[in-house]
């Protein structure tokens, strides 16, 4: 097994099986993806790739495991094998749809299912993030190599252990003539920010806030869906300006945070919801609600930009994921930079497949013994190479 994989990392070009399950758990990403070169001249080419929807049970099973207040250590073992057992599925399933052999794939590329993350310490002080979903099950029932973990070693060095699609944005979208934010509205609001002509070290990424993360949560307990399908049940509510002030006041400020700076769903919940909507002196349609929480996310957004990018200079924002289907979403998010004249798009390069590509390219630069991290946007002291290796025999 050392020969094969020391015959993987000679390979200039490889065929990587990108995995990646959000905060939002609606599903497995899985993206193959064939990639060669390294740093700046990586090239990488989406062969195929496909979303395996959870179910609703497991979709619960993951979320209640986001709540400190519930989640219980016995539920964390057992569910850190079954989402394996469950991802390893999908896998086999993909490459019989595909018609490949588990021979034809270098390796998997697997960030796991993130249910905890404490970039800045806890009760004790200490600078934590927890992915669960067992790499060596997943490495021996689809018995194909598997690297993963990648967030870990950054923030040993220092880093908060995000936002790692950072790297990806920078070998991708540096611009010679322009300032771009890559942004990504997943279950958390991402961005990377290349000024013209940057250097990796000129980097800026931080989490923003929340994305879908407050919407769906709010979907779900007032219409019992998924998420606001192209945000038609938002654009018929109106926000409420009492509603929005106390989520605001709720937030307490991450807006105003000098990044780096990550968050999740630990703090952007339906319980950051039901605080703000404690005390109110009348009944809210939940359309209403639904709205002005959509309203304070991209509000959210534009602060972080007022605040921390737009000063720097930004001429493009290129936005991706989910969180770009939301009509209601999106144009709020045209109006609120049109005010200071920065071009708002949307890439479909990737489609929604854009972090588990990213995982793909991880786990290449892993291969190739290269640094994957960008200190600037993470913090952590030094390029350090994310990512741990899982044998499946």
């Amino acid at each position: 097994m050392i020969s094969k994989f020391l015959e993987i990392t000679r390979k200039d070009e490889r065929t990587i099986l990108g995995l990646m399950s959000g905060t939002s758990a609606d599903g497995l990403d899985v993206a193959l993806v064939k990639l060669k070169g390294g740093g700046t001249d990586i090239d990488l080419k989406l062969i195929t790739a496909r979303t395996y929807e959870y179910d609703d049970e497991f979709k619960r099973k993951i979320i209640e495991l986001y709540d400190p207040e519930s989640s219980r250590v016995n539920d964390i073992c057992e569910m850190n094998f079954l989402i394996a057992k469950k991802h390893a599925e999908f896998v086999l399933q993909f490459l019989k749809e595909n018609n490949l052999n588990p021979e034809d794939v270098d390796c998997i590329a697997y960030h796991g299912q993130t249910i905890h993350h404490l970039p800045n310490g806890g009760k004790y002080g200490v600078r934590s993030t927890m992915q669960i979903g067992e790499m060596d099950l997943l490495a021996y029932m689809t018995g194909i190599m598997t690297v993963g973990d990648f967030r870990k070693k950054d923030l040993s060095a220092g880093g908060q252990g995000a936002p790692l699609v950072s790297y990806m944005d920078y070998i991708l979208y540096r611009n010679e003539e322009k300032s771009i934010s890559v942004h990504n509205l997943g279950g958390i609001s991402n961005l990377t920010y290349l000024p013209r002509g940057c250097s990796k070290e000129d980097v800026i990424a931080f989490d923003t806030g929340p994305a879908n993360a407050l919407i769906d949560a709010v979907v779900k307990h007032y219409f019992d869906m998924n998420y606001d399908e192209d945000g038609k049940i938002s654009s018929r509510g109106d926000v409420v300006k009492e509603l929005f002030y106390n989520l605001v006041k709720i937030d307490d400020g991450y807006f105003k945070k000098e990044p780096p700076k990550t968050t999740g769903k630990e703090v952007y919940n339906l319980n950051f919801v039901m605080k703000a909507l404690e005390n109110l002196k009348r009944e809210l349609k939940p359309e209403d609600i639904l709205k002005t929480v959509v309203h304070f996310t991209a509000w959210h957004i534009f602060q972080n930009y007022s605040i921390h990018i737009i000063p720097k200079g930004l001429d493009e924002i290129v936005f991706s994921g989910g969180g770009t289907k939301n009509e209601t979403l999106m144009n709020l998010m045209r109006t609120f930079f049109k005010t200071v004249n920065v071009e708002v798009s949307v890439d479909n390069r990737f489609g929604k497949f854009k972090e588990a590509v990213c995982m793909a390219m991880l786990a290449h630069e892993f291969l190739n013994g290269s640094p994957n991290n960008i200190p600037s946007a993470t913090g952590a002291r030094e390029p350090v190479i994310c990512g741990k290796l899982s044998f499946p025999r």
